[in-house]
Parts: structure tokens; C-alpha cells; sequence
């Protein structure tokens, strides 16, 4: 495929996100027809929402929509075990507690 821009800002006075993309150019001959497809994702960056559109819908690295930080190397795995953890208790409080004894776990020296 060709790249694209995508552009996007959000104006405080009204309240309103706004989005646009830019692609290049494309030449179509007299009497032939050109179509391109683009997907759009709006709403919130909730991990198993974008793991299945990443995965079904073949979004290639799509999980990286979520800003991981310079760090992500860490971040990454760390949320991945938050994440089962809080599905095994159920309670992200607890959760957070779970992650934070597995890690002084893992650092005891």
C-alpha cells in the first residue's frame, strides 16, 4: 500500500476532536475507476478491544496504538502480567498488590 498522514486535533472551545488523513495522489485514466480502504478506530484504548482487532481484523502492530512509554521493553510485560493477574482475581487493586509482590519476588536478591 501507499503511506498516509493522519492529522488530528481537538479544539477546547467546542469541545471537538477533528481527524483528517492525506494520502498521495493517485491518476486515473478517462472511463477507468480507482477505490481505496481505510479502517477507523474511535474509542478507548482498552487492551483485549485492540489485542482482537490487532489479531481478527489483521491491524499489523496495532497494540502499539497505546503509548507505551520509552520504556515499553518493560511497560509491555509488565501490563501483559497485570493484565492475567487481574483476570485470575478480578479486582485491580488487588491486582496491582499481586504485580507488586511478583516483582520484589523476582528482584530478592
Amino acid at each position: 500500500g501507499t503511506s498516509a498522514e493522519a492529522v488530528h486535533t481537538y479544539d477546547e472551545a467546542s469541545d471537538r476532536y477533528s481527524a483528517w488523513m492525506k494520502q498521495a495522489t493517485v491518476e486515473v485514466a478517462p472511463g477507468a475507476s480507482a477505490s481505496t480502504t481505510t479502517r477507523l478506530f474511535a474509542g478507548a484504548k482498552e487492551w483485549e478491544t485492540i489485542r482482537a482487532y490487532e489479531r481478527d481484523g489483521g491491524v499489523y502492530k496495532f497494540i502499539d496504538s497505546i503509548d507505551w512509554g520509552m520504556f515499553f521493553f518493560i511497560t509491555k510485560p509488565m501490563f501483559w502480567l497485570l493484565h492475567h493477574i487481574h483476570a485470575l482475581i478480578g479486582n485491580m487493586g488487588w491486582a496491582i498488590i499481586g504485580l507488586t509482590v511478583v516483582i520484589k519476588f523476582i528482584l530478592f536478591p
